[in-house]
């Protein structure tokens, strides 16, 4: 009777097909774990908030949209949320002037629009005021909770 190692002498095939099997299988594998494991970069800018009644409510939508914007029959402008333990609320907002919006929309946004273009405003103020001097946008831009407390606000993202 012929042994094991006999057989597969005679027969190297067997041995080396089944070999040639489990090599590629560990290639396989490791290709997709390694796949598997990438970082995945966005495809499509990120949402962000917007607001249609002077920050009373917010809500995410795509960044490519330029404020203001119509949504559903509304007026929309750019909401900069934050939060305070677990309130979340608007503490400011931004638009593009009349001069620079058509602009933007038409050829994206310029360091000069980014400086210039800009409106702010907190909600329940009555008026929109410009961009362009850091003291007023450094106002405007200062946030605190609403409760009055010592926290300070996290700003926060879709």
């Amino acid at each position: 009777m012929m042994g094991a190692r006999e057989w597969l002498n005679q027969h190297p095939n067997v041995a080396i097909e089944p070999g040639i099997a489990v090599v590629l299988l560990a290639i396989v594998l490791a290709v997709v774990q390694i796949r598997a494991s990438r970082h995945r970069y966005p495809s499509a800018l990120p949402d962000v908030y917007y607001t249609v009644d002077d920050g009373k409510t917010f809500f995410a939508a795509s960044s490519d949209n330029v404020p203001p914007f119509d949504y559903d029959g509304r007026q929309a402008v750019t909401a900069y949320v934050f939060q305070c333990g677990n309130q979340k609320f608007v503490g400011y907002m931004e638009r593009f002037s009349l001069k620079y919006h058509d602009f933007v929309v038409a050829h994206g946004v310029t360091p000069e629009a980014e400086k210039f273009g800009r409106e702010l405003k907190k909600p329940g103020d009555a008026k929109w005021l410009p961009s362009g001097d850091l003291r007023t946008e450094a106002k405007l831009t200062e946030v605190h909770c609403p409760n009055g407390g010592s926290d300070i606000p996290e700003s926060i993202m879709p």
